[in-house]
């Protein structure tokens, strides 16, 4: 059985280097203490018996270059994801006597989600679906006044029409209970376009047009 070489630590212990064997050198203490470290930490040419000097040292420095890049690194998930979008600036690109086109630059979502784009006129909500790549859109409408026509908020028997651009909401199921006819902003178009009031059969709109 070959000799049995010592090895002093910086803290104080001795340990014998009892074998190293597949990547692991086995240390042991007098007390019957085992360490195992890789086989790879000891110096060329130790085998079994050699006398080796271990230091075992705290390296500060190192710590704290591993800190300031850890907390680096929280800092950067921190600005990329915890600021809320930023608010778009809206301004009229062009405007006609029936219609406007409204613009916006690129959205910025940062971390958030994009759940769409409602449009309001006049505080109605618009039938206008942008997408999250759009920067403009269009909003049409006439003054009824110029066609002798009046407008009312409130839905009643008294109306000759519905005018809207999607099939759902209150005023529309109402209006299918008191048998309005609903129709398309193409109607008002058409009407002052031909100067008199248009058949409504071509203009109606339902659920099963969309």
């Amino acid at each position: 059985m070959p000799e049995v070489s010592s090895v002093q630590f910086s803290i104080g212990k001795v340990f014998d280097v009892n074998k190293i064997d597949a990547g692991l050198a086995i240390l042991l203490s007098p007390d019957n203490h085992v360490v195992e470290i890789p086989s790879s930490m000891l110096p060329d040419r130790v085998v079994v018996g050699s006398i080796v000097n271990v230091t075992i040292e705290r390296n500060k420095e190192e710590e704290s270059r591993e800190l300031q890049e850890f907390q680096a690194l929280q800092t950067e998930i921190y600005q990329t994801f915890s600021q809320p979008p930023v608010t778009p600036q809206i301004s009229v690109k062009k405007t006609t006597q029936t219609s406007i086109i409204i613009k916006w630059n690129p959205l910025v979502l940062n971390s958030a989600t994009f759940r769409g784009i409602d449009v309001y006129r006049n505080g109605i909500k618009l039938g206008l679906k942008p997408t999250q790549l759009s920067t403009q859109v269009k909003l049409t409408g006439l003054s009824v006044g110029r066609i002798g026509a009046s407008y009312s908020d409130d839905l009643t028997s008294e109306n000759t029409h519905l005018v809207c651009s999607l099939p759902k909401g209150p005023k529309y199921e109402k209006a299918l209970e008191l048998n309005i006819p609903i129709v398309t902003p193409e109607f008002l178009k058409s009407c002052e376009q031909l100067g008199k009031v248009q058949p409504a059969g071509t203009f109606y709109i339902s659920k099963s047009s969309f």
